[in-house]
């Protein structure tokens, strides 16, 4: 069960970014699902965070390489913010290890919906004019 789905309210226009907001959103739901199942694990908690941390890195590269390369003013701006991400990220990793597993799910999960909707619709749509669309 998704806890929150693909649709045209995320799409940027530019195709390879909207391809990596997919595969980060669907991390997400299967994180979602793990959260769900009374089998999962500590590790099962860990894995899709590690799974999360590499592919939002990998994405988070491409991005500002693009935004680089089409001169986006707010670019310093847009790094900080995937800083904060990565950071935050390492904390849930921590609670995840250390913490109550119920709790690092719903906070991880929280932290996540919310960052990724917001992030997508709101901050990553101010760079496209200088990115391109296709």
């Amino acid at each position: 069960m998704a806890i929150v789905a693909w649709n045209e309210a995320f799409v940027t226009g530019v195709v390879t970014i909207d391809q990596q907001h997919r595969q980060l959103f669907d991390i997400l739901n299967r994180l979602h699902d793990k959260s769900l199942n009374a089998h999962s694990d500590r590790t099962d908690l860990q894995a899709s965070l590690d799974r999360l941390d590499q592919y939002a890195r990998f994405h988070f590269t491409e991005e500002e390489r693009l935004m680089e390369a089409g001169r986006y003013p707010d670019l310093e701006l847009h790094r900080q913010s995937h800083e904060r991400f990565r950071q935050k990220l390492a904390e849930l990793k921590q609670l995840a290890e250390e913490g109550d597993l119920r709790e690092a799910f719903a906070a991880s999960l929280s932290f996540l919906l919310e960052f990724l909707v917001r992030h997508v619709q709101q901050e990553d749509r101010l760079y496209v004019p200088w990115v391109g669309r296709g």
